[in-house]
């Protein structure tokens, strides 16, 4: 890598889904106010196969922190009575 130009094609093309993956843990890191722990990997997880999908596309990164269970505060034991509602 020489120059900014190459650097921007070698991170788009090698490392995009780690970048896409950073700015998800800051961004969520931000919405909570606090540091993200291993409860929250699942989300993050989560979020980045959404985004992925999509194209990782920003708005969309926000909008799928937003509806998460780590930025909604759910509680696991909340998180366990949805996923068993019929």
């Amino acid at each position: 890598v020489d120059d900014m130009a190459q650097l921007k094609a070698h991170l788009l093309s090698m490392r995009k889904n780690d970048i896409a993956e950073n700015v998800i843990r800051r961004l969520l890191t931000y919405g909570i106010g606090r540091e993200l722990n291993y409860r929250d990997r699942s989300d993050v997880e989560t979020i980045l196969s959404q985004s992925k999908e999509n194209g990782f596309l920003l708005q969309d990164m926000i909008v799928a922190i937003c509806q998460s269970d780590t930025f909604r505060g759910a509680t696991n034991n909340e998180v366990k009575r949805k996923t068993n509602d019929p």
